[in-house]
């Protein structure tokens, strides 16, 4: 069974991406820039605070927060994609080859040039994804190997 879909659907991706990135492209670059700079920060206090024997149930609530914040746009953005590449194989498998019509060939074509670049959440430097999370996390890892070297 073959999918279908429709042009209001396609046009709602490309037109809610663009949306998002015209509104939130800083934000979510000084979020990603945060989460790398603020997590392993409030990590080591942590792990400094236990080893005087205190424990700051705040501390734990911020790094839960900070997580949340700078993981929910990734995801989002990964399943953006995801989703992207579902439309395209959409595209394609949809017998666009057997149409008669040159102008429906013609749409059908345009629509999977354009479906070759995936629909994602951009910030200034670069698409928010799974992967770009994980540079996150390095670059925050990174940080508090740093941290821990200068003060122990």
């Amino acid at each position: 069974a073959r999918a279908t879909l429709d042009t209001n659907t396609i046009y709602f991706f490309y037109s809610y991406s663009h949306e998002i990135n015209e509104c939130f492209q800083i934000l979510y670059e000084f979020l990603l820039k945060a989460t790398s700079l603020v997590l392993p920060i409030t990590i080591f206090a942590v792990i400094q605070a236990l080893g005087r024997g205190q424990f700051i149930p705040e501390f734990f609530a911020f790094i839960f927060g900070v997580f949340m914040v700078g993981t929910t746009p990734c995801y989002y953005s990964n399943m953006l994609m995801e989703k992207s590449e579902d439309v395209r194989m959409t595209l394609y498998s949809c017998g666009w080859e057997t149409r008669f019509d040159l102008n429906t060939r013609k749409c059908i074509i345009l629509m999977l040039c354009r479906a070759l670049r995936p629909v994602s959440i951009r910030t200034i430097f670069r698409s928010v994804s799974l992967t770009t999370l994980t540079d996150v996390f390095q670059q925050a890892y990174a940080l508090f190997n740093l941290l821990n070297a200068v003060w122990n």
